[in-house]
């Protein structure tokens, strides 16, 4: 009777050994794909792929650095026989939220209204030199221009007796189309109307020598 009961109880053991170790080698391969999930798809690979924030919105010129001399050809002095042109301008993107943009030509010395140009298209992010001296341009369409100081409308660029300093203003705005301005709103209209909708602004500041 002994005999039977010490096989049965050695049976018994055999048989849970078994059933530990089985149950031990299904863990670990379920255990190593879980650990895997976070792979190329992954959550974390999500993360360390988003790009880094836009930097600050600059203007920038081909004609000039900032704080450099304006070329005489776009002053009053014009150059080589040709009048006063507007230069070449470009900047990177403005911050989310950007509907349009507007650039306005201050004298920073004086604190005085040169002109402006606004309804500049979100995906536009230059201007060519020498823009028409009209109200609203074919390139970039739908862009406008205010009267100058001169009472005409597009650039108007430095006239000093003496040294002064100038800032080209550009500003990112959160509205597409600038209300309330006509043909016939002078500079001092459109920059108040672009700082009411103003998202963000930078300068490209100069000097300007008369000969």
């Amino acid at each position: 009777m002994r005999s039977v009961l010490a096989t049965s109880l050695a049976l018994a053991l055999a048989a849970a050994s078994v059933i530990a170790c089985s149950s031990t080698s299904t863990v670990t391969p379920t255990d190593t794909s879980d650990a895997g999930g976070a792979g190329p798809g992954g959550e974390a690979d999500e993360d360390a792929g988003s790009g880094e924030p836009a930097g600050p919105m600059t203007l920038t010129s081909t004609a000039f650095d900032d704080g450099d001399e304006l070329p005489p050809v776009h002053s009053c002095q014009g150059e080589g026989g040709k009048k006063e042109v507007s230069p070449p301008l470009s900047w990177t993107p403005g911050p989310e939220g950007t509907l349009s943009y507007a650039i306005v030509f201050i004298d920073a010395t004086t604190d005085f209204l040169h002109s402006a140009i606004y309804d500049i298209p979100a995906d536009t992010t230059s201007l060519a030199q020498g823009l028409a001296a009209k109200y609203e341009l074919s390139k970039p369409a739908g862009a406008k221009q205010s009267l100058s100081y001169k009472g005409t409308p597009g650039y108007a660029g430095p006239c000093p007796r003496e040294p002064h300093e100038y800032e080209f203003i550009l500003y990112a705005l959160k509205v597409e189309k600038l209300e309330g301005l006509a043909a016939d709103s002078t500079v001092a209209d459109a920059d108040k109307a672009i700082k009411k909708q103003k998202l963000e602004s930078t300068k490209l500041t100069l000097k300007f020598t008369p000969k």
